[in-house]
């Protein structure tokens, strides 16, 4: 079972679905720089899913792990955002599989790989 933590720039009300594991970073119990999340995300193999284009600059620089999910949906509702994580989350689970970085878009879902980039 994977672990996904979630980053602090999301509600910790967002709900995700499957099996497995969430949690957002205000539930470790301290506030944490984005450096510190990057390493407790490595350090724990945990996959961070983020608004923040800090991470997409790191997993560039840095490669993985860990992991990325980046939520590219600019400025929504919280409700629209949980109804399209909801609709297109069995494919994002699929895709981290083989994909360092998931970018989000209202209507796209792109992987990248080791600067090979393919949209679903």
């Amino acid at each position: 079972m994977k672990t996904f933590i979630i980053d602090e720039n999301l509600p910790r009300t967002i709900k995700f679905s499957g099996a497995h594991k969430f949690i957002h970073v205000a539930d470790i119990g301290k506030q944490m720089t984005d450096t510190e999340i990057w390493a407790f995300a490595k350090e724990n193999d945990f996959i961070i899913i983020t608004k923040d284009t800090d991470f997409y600059n790191r997993i560039i620089l840095y490669g993985a792990p860990p992991r990325v999910i980046w939520l590219r949906l600019g400025n929504v509702r919280r409700k629209f955002m949980e109804d399209k994580i909801k609709y297109i989350w069995d494919t994002v689970s699929k895709m981290i599989e083989e994909y360092e970085l998931i970018e989000i878009h209202d209507d796209k879902i792109e992987g990248l790989k080791l600067g090979n980039s393919d949209v679903h």
